[in-house]
């Protein structure tokens, strides 16, 4: 009875940390579903040479998700970190080129935490990147994975989409758009405001 309980016990902790996402974008931790899944990047490293063009974005953790439609998917830390969160998003299983571009790379979208908006293709692969801002502290937190019904996203300020004027404020003067029906989204190359 008590080697089923051993058993039993490793099965489920050997799951928890497979949901904790791989510090390393060679082997990520393959995910299905919409989450949440759990994470804490408080012990991980600034990946170097994978995606530089994802500015800001260092103590980095990677998943693999493939897409079960198509159409826009948001991935996002909003209510599910404590700290400064940074998401990117890539096409493929792997880590991108050096120069590889994300299809969306966001920060500060709700708050400090993130909201990435792409579109997907029905049985296609994507990275996940989720990190803090600049390296910083980062901590226990969870992202979840969800269809873009067309009302939000991230507000990606940078390179990613076609600019939309935007009333002047706090934030950037323009954004990006994302799909998924007038949401917000894109890729957040430049530095934080």
């Amino acid at each position: 009875m008590s080697l089923i309980r051993s058993a039993l016990a490793l099965s489920v902790l050997s799951a928890f940390a497979a949901a904790q996402g791989t510090d390393t974008c060679t082997t990520p931790t393959p995910i299905t579903g919409n989450g949440p899944f759990a994470f804490n990047n408080a012990a991980a490293t600034n990946t170097t040479g994978a995606g530089t063009t994802c500015a800001g974005l260092g103590r980095d953790l990677f998943w693999v998700w493939t897409a079960p439609a198509a159409g826009a998917f948001d991935v996002s830390t909003c209510g599910g970190a404590a700290f400064d969160t940074v998401i990117a998003v890539y096409a493929g299983a792997t880590c991108p080129s050096a120069t590889g571009a994300a299809l969306s790379c966001v920060d500060d979208s709700c708050g400090l935490q993130s909201t990435a908006t792409f579109t997907a293709t029905a049985g296609t692969q994507y990275l996940i990147r989720v990190g803090s801002y600049n390296g910083g502290t980062g901590g226990s937190g969870n992202f979840t994975i969800a269809a873009n019904t067309g009302g939000g996203g991230g507000t990606g300020r940078g390179t990613g989409g076609f600019p939309v004027p935007v009333e002047p404020g706090p934030e950037s003067s323009v954004v990006a758009a994302g799909g998924g029906g007038g949401g917000l989204g894109g890729s957040a190359a430049g530095g934080k405001d």
